[in-house]
Formats: structure tokens, C-alpha cells, sequence
């Protein structure tokens, strides 16, 4: 029993020995490596060469071009519809959405023989009155003779008062009778002029040149006076309207007259582009539309070489000329007032003030020269003494 004691004291002597001698071993091998290592001597940093785009200054007088966008209108637009009620006894082929009339050109006529008989009952009234007139003035030219003749009567005592009293009576009758046929002769004369009237307005004509729209006509359709047929629009007579910035505005009486192009686009592409004229300028000011509003004239001509009415379209329009600007796109630009040009190899600030802004260009003035060469690609961190290297325009 003792000597098994004895086995297992030696045995675990044995184990502890050995694990001492290994981890002695592996210190000795970390001292070692420690020692042995090699060295490394630190780097002095690198500075980075930041490879950018410029674009060379070039002072000159340039003209902005702002774009800004509106609605197609026509200055004329009328409804088409008859001034009297009626029946519609007759169509033009010509009265139909999108066809072109000329000024005068008969769209519908209504049924007139009502009108007619209307008008021949009235000359039949007229005839018969003139021949009253003509009557009364022969009455009261015997009733004035009788009056006279009794009155002279009366002066020499041979006529008594009653009898002069009938004759003033029969001659006041005679005269109110004439005056009355007078009156309703006048009367059936305007008749006969709005009995002509309304048979002349049996016709509808177009007012004036232009495309027909949103036509409502038939044969046998009965209408009031307020009934609408369609609409005429003058596609000689077109023009823009456009809100323009408050410096743009503020020029706008050196403006008229000058050129602007308008496009009219679908699907991101140009259908049609004309020439228009500026015409004349809102007399106020929107807050809410952040400028002034311009009216420019289109071009005349038919409907396939013209901008329909109602199109949206772009209006691409120049400011007044600026003198001495340097025009650089607006990436160049840094906190509204800074550009970066390269001198030698190294970064350098310029200040500048920015005149206009249009379709990501800005035209600026300031500490500039011709030939500078500005930056126009924006990296981080740039200022001045910055490394760059122009790698391209």
C-alpha cells in the first residue's frame, strides 16, 4: 500500500517537471525572438498630388441665357354661336374640329322662313300705314281749312262758340291721329331693320381667321341664343407668357423687341422650335413666382408650322451683354465668392462675384486675369497651397 503512495507522488513529480521545463523553454524562445527582430526605421509621409480638371480665364462680354418655360395663348378666342334661337337648316363641311377658315367663310345657317314672313307681314303693315299717313295729313289739312274759316266766322259774330269748339275738337283728333300713325310707321320701320337683322344673323359666320375646336353642330338642332357651336382660335395672333429672374426683369424695358427662341418638347425631345419677339412685361411683380412675367409674340403661319395653342414649352431668352466676365462652370465655385487657380504646382484662392447664373455656368468678375487657370473639380479639403495637377479641361 505504501509503495502504490509512493508510484503516484512520483508520478505527478514528473508532470510538473515537465510542464516547468516547458514553459522555461518557451520564454528562453520569446526572449529570443524578441531580441532578433528586426528594426524598422519610420517614413517621412508622402504628400498627395490631387489630380484635377481646370478651365483657362478668358475675359470677354457674354450674354447670359436664361431659360424659363410657359403656356402657348392666343390673344383672339371667340365662341361661335348664333344671336338668335332657331333651327340649323344648313352646315359648312367646313365647320369641324381643326379645320382653318378664313375670316367671313359661312359656318351654319339656321332656318329663315319664319323670319321671312315675319318680315313681309311688317312691309305689309308699313304699305298700309303710309297710305294712313297719307289720309290723316289730308284729313287735317280739310280740318285746319274748316277751323280757319269758322274761326274768322266767330270774329265777325256769325258763327257761335260751340261750333268753333267742334272744329278745335275735330282738328286736335285730326292731328293726334297723324302724329299716332306717324309714331307706329317709325316703329314698323325699326321692325324692318330687326327683321333684317335677325335673317342676316340666320348666318354664322367666322369673325375672324383661324382653327375651329370643340365643335357641336348638326342639321335640325334646335338652338338658343347662348347655345355654343365651337370655338375659333386666331393662329395669327399667338404669344408666350414667361416668368423671367428679378435682374432679368429689371432689364426688361431694354428687352422688347429682342429675340427669344421657343421650344415646344414631348417626351424630352424638340418637336418645334421658333423664333418669338419680346412684346411687352407684366406691370407687377410676383412674390410667389420669385420674378416678372414677359409676354413674347410667335411667328404667324398655319397650324403645322406653328406651336399649337396650350402648348407648355421652354423659352429660352439672353440677358443684357455683361463686359469683362470670366463664364465658368459652376463647379468651380466655392461658398458663392471663391475660386482655386494653380499657380506653379500648388492651390492658390481667388475672390470673385458671381454677375449671373444660367444652365450650370456662372459669369463672374473679380480677382481674375486671362489665361488663369481655375479649378473645376471639387475634392476635398481643397485650399490654398494644396498639391494639384491639371490632368485635363
Amino acid at each position: 500500500m505504501l509503495s502504490s503512495l509512493i508510484k503516484k507522488i512520483a508520478g505527478r513529480a514528473v508532470k510538473l517537471v515537465v510542464a516547468v521545463v516547458i514553459l522555461g523553454a518557451g520564454f528562453a524562445l520569446y526572449n529570443l525572438l524578441v531580441e532578433t527582430r528586426a528594426v524598422v526605421e519610420p517614413q517621412p509621409r508622402q504628400e498627395v498630388v490631387n489630380r484635377v480638371r481646370i478651365i483657362p480665364v478668358v475675359l470677354q462680354d457674354a450674354r447670359p441665357i436664361y431659360v424659363a418655360y410657359g403656356t402657348v395663348e392666343a390673344t383672339r378666342k371667340a365662341d361661335l354661336r348664333f344671336s338668335i334661337a332657331g333651327e340649323i337648316d344648313r352646315v359648312s363641311a367646313a365647320f369641324r374640329n381643326g379645320a382653318i377658315v378664313r375670316k367671313g367663310d359661312e359656318l351654319a345657317m339656321l332656318d329663315r322662313e319664319l323670319l321671312i314672313i315675319s318680315r313681309d307681314e311688317i312691309r305689309e303693315q308699313l304699305t298700309a300705314e303710309e297710305i294712313n299717313i297719307a289720309s290723316l295729313e289730308t284729313q287735317l289739312e280739310l280740318r285746319q281749312r274748316q277751323f280757319d274759316r269758322i274761326s274768322q266766322m266767330k270774329a265777325a259774330s256769325v258763327a257761335t262758340e260751340a261750333r268753333l269748339d267742334d272744329t278745335t275738337l275735330a282738328l286736335t283728333q285730326a292731328m293726334n291721329a297723324l302724329s299716332q300713325s306717324r309714331s307706329r310707321m317709325k316703329q314698323l320701320k325699326l321692325a324692318i331693320k330687326r327683321a333684317d337683322r335677325n335673317l342676316r344673323d340666320t348666318r354664322l359666320l367666322a369673325p375672324f381667321s383661324g382653327v375651329l375646336s370643340s365643335v357641336d353642330v348638326g342639321v335640325g338642332k334646335v338652338i338658343s341664343s347662348t347655345t355654343p357651336l365651337g370655338v375659333i382660335t386666331d393662329i395669327n395672333n399667338l404669344e408666350v407668357s414667361f416668368v423671367v429672374p428679378a435682374e432679368v426683369y429689371a432689364e426688361a424695358g431694354q428687352l422688347k423687341g429682342d429675340s427669344v427662341t421657343v421650344i415646344w418638347k414631348a417626351g424630352g425631345r424638340s418637336v418645334l422650335s421658333v423664333r418669338g419677339k419680346i412684346i411687352r412685361s407684366e406691370g407687377s411683380v410676383s412674390a410667389a413666382e420669385g420674378g416678372g412675367r414677359l409676354y413674347a409674340s410667335l411667328p404667324s403661319g398655319n397650324a403645322s408650322q406653328s406651336i399649337p395653342e396650350g402648348a407648355f414649352v421652354e423659352v429660352r431668352i439672353a440677358s443684357l451683354p455683361l463686359s469683362g466676365v470670366a463664364v465658368l462652370p459652376d463647379t468651380a465655385i466655392f461658398d458663392n465668392d471663391t475660386v482655386f487657380v494653380i499657380m506653379g504646382e500648388r492651390s492658390e484662392t481667388r475672390t470673385i462675384e458671381v454677375l449671373a447664373r444660367s444652365e450650370g455656368l456662372i459669369y463672374v468678375r473679380g480677382d481674375l486675369r486671362d489665361g488663369d487657370k481655375v479649378i473645376t473639380t471639387r475634392i476635398p479639403g481643397l485650399g490654398d497651397g494644396v498639391l494639384v495637377e491639371a490632368v485635363g479641361q
